[in-house]
């Protein structure tokens, strides 16, 4: 009565039939192992991914809201959905017959994943500012004024007659006059209205989104490379495929449901266009150096590296 009963925990059959395979050699011992691997480098991958989404995403907003300007709903929705499809088919990926002679990196807390980050994370940024940059000067061209704007209000003060929508105004948000009332689109609180601003913003971030997923999928020696991975390589070329596409405004028609305004010239459709070809250079760029001067560090353990001196 005194003896402690064994309670069997679900799992436990799976973990231990490893050890205990009436077979010659140690196949089952490498692939557990191997599939250990996989899993623990998947779930890394899905760490940085994560990181990196939610400080572009943070810059974003907040630059949008600074603006009074919102996303779409449609945007959001298809954003939404790109984004589950490539955490799903890169869940998918399988482990390699073979045992990778490196192990990986057996925390987040690394030289290798903070350089990572941050140095992906300075190339989005830096595209998102100079987007905003070369937008900025074609959205101040849409503002009308009313008579209650600034430029009206110091017409009065002055004694002049106040003018109705004439030209470019300096009240912030102005986007049109309706009963001598400058009727403002920067209001965050405000229905949706599709403007430049928020169109290039959507165009940038969506292209960075598919870049952290296409640099930061780890493959060999663990598992299937991107070329091997069929499904998750389709979806990534499909994805850049559309939103250039959606850049050059291949169609009209997807554009307008999408609620995009076409660009207002030219000289700024190329110009996003080459911003989205630094963001995908730079970013492969910063995981290369991050690989070449930190992973090997970051998997070695202490063992490790005191047989290594």
């Amino acid at each position: 009565a005194n003896e402690e009963i064994t309670i069997v925990r679900l799992g436990d059959a799976s973990i231990a039939s490893p050890f205990t395979c009436r077979q010659s050699s140690i196949f089952p011992i490498t692939r557990i192992i191997q599939q250990g691997r996989c899993t623990l480098v998947t779930t890394m991958q899905i760490y940085k991914i994560q990181a990196l989404s939610c400080l572009t995403l943070a810059y974003c907003l907040s630059a949008l809201y600074l603006a009074g300007i919102k996303l779409g709903d449609q945007q959001m929705m298809l954003s939404a959905m790109m984004t589950a499809l490539l955490f799903l088919f890169m869940s998918h990926a399988k482990p390699l017959n073979t045992l990778a002679p490196v192990r990986p990196p057996s925390t987040i807390c690394c030289s290798y994943m903070v350089f990572s980050v941050l140095g992906q994370f300075a190339v989005h940024l830096y595209v998102l500012v100079k987007a905003i940059e070369h937008t900025n000067p074609h959205v101040k061209q849409g503002w009308v004024c009313s008579g209650d704007s600034v430029n009206s209000t110091k017409a009065k003060e002055d004694g002049l007659t106040a003018p109705l929508c004439s030209g470019p105004c300096d009240f912030i948000g102005c986007n049109g006059c309706i009963g001598g009332t400058c009727v403002s689109d920067r209001d965050p609180d405000s229905n949706f209205s599709p403007n430049i601003l928020n169109s290039v913003i959507f165009i940038i971030t969506a292209i960075a989104q598919v870049m952290i997923f296409a640099v930061n999928y780890r493959g060999r020696p663990y598992m299937q490379s991107l070329t091997e991975h069929k499904p998750l390589l389709y979806s990534l070329i499909v994805a850049v495929a559309l939103l250039v596409g959606v850049c050059l405004e291949v169609s009209t028609d997807f554009n307008a449901y999408l609620m995009l305004t076409p660009m207002p010239s030219q000289e700024l459709k190329f110009q996003i266009l080459q911003l989205m070809v630094v963001d995908m250079i730079g970013s492969y760029v910063m995981e290369v150096v991050a690989s070449f001067l930190f992973y090997r560090s970051a998997c070695m353990n202490v063992t490790d590296m005191l047989l290594r001196k």
